[in-house]
């Protein structure tokens, strides 16, 4: 036959352990006991979507390589140097660039480009338009072609502009 402990006392012995424990200890100074969570990755919600962005797109002609220049990204408006050429994948593709104008919506990083003014026009090309998002790194603007048909989806990547590109479709190109 057990003894049995009044209750009061088993609730004192119950908060000594506790108390006591390390986990215990560790909160009451502040502390958890787990690992620190790494920081969290920088938002994009601020980051400036201006710069150069290298990548590709996909039309008729099949994947394109891409360098979109952003001078000015804001809700009433934003202007970009739209830069196209040859992929690896693709060598026959021509160069060319025209000018585009659109809007930016900072709070969801949605970028929406119409094409505008041909700069350097190859035979046979349209303008197109982009519509896209960049990612919550601040790295990475990806989306849709738009104003074409045969055209889907275009990829890009924060990167200096290169060097390849004419002089006619260089960073300023846009502001003309």
């Amino acid at each position: 036959m057990r003894a049995r402990m009044p209750a009061h006392l088993l609730a004192l012995a119950g908060l000594w352990l506790i108390a006591a424990s390390p986990a215990a200890l560790a909160q009451a100074k502040g502390k958890t006991g787990a690992e620190t969570p790494p920081p969290a990755a920088p938002s994009a919600t601020n980051a400036s979507i201006t710069g150069s962005w290298v990548g590709t797109y996909v039309c008729l002609q099949g994947r394109t390589g891409l360098t979109l220049t952003i001078d000015e990204a804001n809700p009433d408006r934003a202007r970009a140097t739209f830069h196209f050429y040859a992929d690896a994948s693709n060598p026959a593709v021509p160069s060319g660039c025209f000018s585009q104008t659109g809007r930016y919506d900072p709070q969801t990083r949605r970028l929406t480009l119409a094409g505008g003014r041909w700069i350097v026009r190859p035979r046979n090309y349209e303008t197109v338009g982009l519509t896209g998002t960049m990612d919550a790194t601040g790295q990475v603007l990806s989306g849709r072609v738009t104003q074409a048909e045969g055209c889907t989806t275009f990829r890009l990547e924060r990167r200096p502009h290169p060097d390849s590109a004419p002089a006619a479709c260089g960073v300023s190109a846009a502001l003309r």
